[in-house]
């Protein structure tokens, strides 16, 4: 398998308390909870590597949501 890179993507402070699932991962419970795909599909038809390529782009649209709503929200605050 190919060396894998982190998205560039800065952490910060989270403001309340997140529950975390105790049975799967963050990753294959992030893939199910964003619909991108089944538990059933990620268990039969895609590979762990596969798994991770749909996390990278889960991660990457929801952080660039996020920046495009920053900046809506910063010209309405003009």
């Amino acid at each position: 398998m190919i060396g894998r890179r982190a998205p560039d993507i800065i952490a910060t402070e989270v403001p309340c308390r997140q529950i975390q699932n105790k049975n799967l991962t963050r990753v294959i419970s992030g893939l199910v909870a964003s619909r991108m795909c089944t538990l059933h599909e990620l268990q039969t038809v895609y590979s762990y590597e596969d798994a991770l390529n749909l996390w990278d782009v889960v991660c990457i649209s929801s952080f660039n949501e996020y920046l495009l709503n920053k900046h809506y929200e910063s010209l309405t605050n003009v």
